[in-house]
């Protein structure tokens, strides 16, 4: 009877633990410096009633706890017990976070016990660690221990604010995971500090590196390059290459990672790329010589001892330029291409829709510079304001900016996919004659991911035979996924390491490792909002029906047109008007939230759904048919399609696709509107929209003319548009838009 009654108070005192509230008075910001007094005192008082039932999960909490309260060799002494439990892997967490704690519990310990700075105490620790680890683990551990510790503040931070609207008070729960969030935050903080050179150290261990190596590349000409190789590789050891093309010198963890798989990393900067930009004039004029450039760095390659004579052609953005250049006619070294949201010439680069970005002026002067110059951002937002506000034909954008620059010119003057753009690309033959197997990753939220779209379907429509895979994701550029992207969380099917995996389907194509699984079919998108993803065989393949949806007018007095089934019985209609030639405000959009309450609708039709009945999974290519009459001969456009959530939030499924009307047919020739006429204007974006969409949820589709001081003003003159000025149509555009224009969503059945 005793032992029963035992056991019900036990059972009757754990939810009670559970629900302990601790005093807590969070200091104002987490750098405050009363900040670490305050955590510690936290921790010292939930170290007495912390329980937990799960053995490793308890032993992980306890070393945190003992760390944030001080006694370091206890922690050290704990985090050795959980080792012997099990190899690196902590509860709830990924096995960077255990190594991690375990290092910094280690530092803390030796200069706790041996009287020795942290600094010192930290070089011990993480030679003793690294010495165990093999080249990728060692590779991935580096990686962790760069990263900015900037993300993980703001769970601390948040935790503060929450403390203070519960009256400075905490739950047990939330104590422990403030604890957990403060320690990774400043654990962080004191790697950055002082692990680039231990990094570095151990690279020299493991690897042969060439900071400072110049490739001989036709005549006089030579190139930049950095070099990182396993140590062992020789004549008696011959590896692959992985080659890359950057803008300007320092971009190496690609070549560490490369290295760390087994691989030479070749990373070589661009002719031209981080020249004098003295006088404002701009010397480089990219894709004109890449592929040479490239195929003479791999015949330099299989000339080097330690090469068996293979290449992969990797990078992003403006790096995968040389391959695709290169593909037009293949070296024999060429042996596999994995690239992420390239500049395609052309086709997303310097415009995407045939309408130009502004932003390819300055990404020339970047070029020049060696990359980006973020203090920079200000002064080209000014460039652009201050043309746009002048009224000025679009040629005049290069003279606002203060530089000079041939290849911008010669850009300007080339508004169609013409044989300059063509002649940039492999041709329809040598798509078909590509062999090579091929990866491509991309994001539905990248600049560059209309490029990965075309190169694939151009590859697969001549080559149905073709090993060309491609993964896209709620990603920006670099196809590098973030936790919390402008606003909205991402799913956690969707936070893979795609530099990984990229090395992962290197494994697989040039040596023997199995295909990932991620890859297993043609195209593998992330449906977003369900937590899962999607394979098929093509991008068709991905929807099994279409819904259309007709873009019904707004009536009197309202603001908003509808999305429904069917057009309405009586035809309606409705007249914009966008005064094109007003100048004095200067709009220039930053971009958009993905999850916001409201919408920016300037110069823009907006059209909502009735909320729907069941959840509805979109996947592909929005296409569609605009019925209208516009008093001019073109005009630019653009589309959105947002998911508005019963709570009233808007989510952008995908960056709006631009376009130029003229140009929609066929994007080599221009077809000029008729003005007066009414006529249809079917479209097909080049973007993918894949999300699930929620019960209740409506869909909000934004179509509007583009009016912003980053594009070329398109007023609708049958001249160049760029050689249009505003005094040359001075009258608003006007256009009337039917209820017989409709779209078509892709579905997933």
């Amino acid at each position: 009877m005793a032992r029963l009654s035992c056991c019900l108070l036990l059972w009757l005192w754990a939810p009670m633990v559970l629900a302990q509230t601790f005093e807590f008075a969070p200091p104002p910001t987490v750098e405050d410096a009363a900040t670490p007094a305050a955590m510690r005192d936290l921790a010292v008082r939930l170290l007495p009633v912390y329980q937990d039932p799960d053995i490793q999960r308890y032993l992980a909490t306890l070393s945190m706890l003992q760390l944030v309260a001080g006694n370091d060799q206890a922690a050290a002494d704990t985090r050795q017990s959980l080792q012997q439990r099990r190899r690196h892997i902590d509860a709830g967490h990924d096995p960077g976070t255990g190594r991690r704690v375990d290092l910094y519990a280690s530092a803390r310990s030796i200069a706790v016990r041996e009287q020795r700075p942290y600094a010192d105490a930290l070089a011990q620790a993480f030679r003793d660690t690294a010495a165990a680890l093999s080249d990728q683990q060692a590779y991935q551990f580096g990686v962790s221990l760069r990263a900015s510790a900037a993300p993980l503040r703001d769970p601390v931070q948040r935790a503060f604010e929450h403390a203070r609207s519960q009256r400075n008070s905490l739950t047990q729960a939330e104590a422990l995971e403030l604890i957990r969030a403060y320690l990774a935050y400043e654990a962080q903080r004191s790697f950055t500090v002082h692990v680039a050179p231990l990094i570095a150290e151990d690279d020299a261990k493991r690897y042969r590196v060439d900071a400072a190596l110049t490739i001989p590349v036709g005549g006089k000409r030579t190139l930049q390059a950095y070099l990182l190789r396993p140590r062992d590789a020789g004549a008696e050891r011959r590896v692959a290459t992985l080659l890359e093309f950057t803008v300007g010198p320092g971009a190496i963890e690609a070549a560490r990672a490369s290295a760390a798989h087994g691989y030479a990393g070749l990373m070589v900067t661009a002719r031209d790329s981080a020249v004098s930009t003295a006088g404002k004039s701009l010397r480089p004029m990219p894709f004109q010589t890449e592929d040479d450039d490239a195929r003479a760095v791999m015949r330099w390659v299989a000339r080097q001892t330690w090469s068996d004579g293979r290449v992969g052609i990797t990078g992003s953005g403006y790096g995968a330029v040389s391959a695709w250049m290169t593909a037009r006619k293949p070296p024999p070294q060429l042996a596999a291409i994995a690239i992420s949201d390239p500049m395609v010439p052309g086709v997303n680069f310097p415009m995407e829709g045939r309408v130009m970005n502004s932003s390819a002026l300055r990404w020339l002067s970047d070029f020049a510079r060696g990359g980006p110059d973020p203090a920079a951002d200000t002064a080209w937002a000014a460039v652009d304001r201050a043309w746009f506000r002048s009224g000025k034909p679009y040629t005049a954008l290069e003279r606002q900016a203060r530089v000079d620059s041939a290849a911008w010119r010669t850009w300007l003057t080339h508004p169609s996919f013409d044989r300059y753009w063509q002649n940039r690309l492999p041709t329809a033959r040598q798509f078909a004659q590509l062999a090579v197997p091929v990866l491509n990753i991309s994001g539905y939220y990248a600049d560059a991911g209309i490029g990965a779209g075309w190169l694939f379907e151009q590859h697969r429509r001549q080559r149905p035979q073709a090993e060309h895979r491609w993964l896209i994701g709620p990603y920006t550029d670099a196809a590098q996924p973030e936790p919390v992207l402008r606003g909205l969380a991402i799913d956690a099917a969707a936070l893979i390491d795609t530099r990984e995996l990229r090395l992962q389907w290197f494994d697989h194509v040039l040596g023997k490792a199995p295909l990932p699984t991620m890859l297993r079919d043609a195209v593998n998108v992330q449906l977003a909002g369900a937590n899962q993803w999607r394979h098929a065989n093509s991008v068709d393949a991905l929807s099994s029906s279409r819904m259309r949806l007709h873009l019904v007018p707004p009536e009197p007095g309202r603001e908003r047109g509808a999305l429904r089934g069917a057009a309405p019985a009586v035809e309606r209609s409705h007249e914009q008007r966008i005064a094109l030639a007003d100048r004095r405000d200067a709009p220039l959009p930053p971009p958009p939230a993905l999850l916001t309450r409201q919408i920016d609708a300037a110069s823009a039709l907006v059209y909502v759904s009735d909320p729907l009945a069941q959840p509805t999974d979109v996947a592909g290519r929005i296409a569609g048919m605009l019925d209208f009459t516009i008093n001019r001969m073109d005009v630019d456009l653009s589309l959105a399609l947002y998911e508005l959530s019963a709570s009233g939030d808007y989510l952008l499924i995908n960056d709006p696709y631009e376009w130029r009307a003229s140009y929609a047919a066929d994007p080599r020739h221009r077809r000029l509107l008729q003005a007066g006429v009414r006529q249809q204007l079917p479209f097909r974006s080049e973007a993918l929209s894949v999300r699930r969409i929620a019960v209740g949820s409506r869909l909000v589709l934004v179509v509007g003319v583009i009016r912003r001081a980053d594009r070329p003003t398109n007023y609708g003159s049958a001249r160049d548009v760029k050689e249009v000025a505003a005094s040359d149509m001075r009258s608003p555009m006007k256009i009337r838009w039917y209820s017989s224009s409709y779209v078509d969503l892709p579905l997933i059945r």
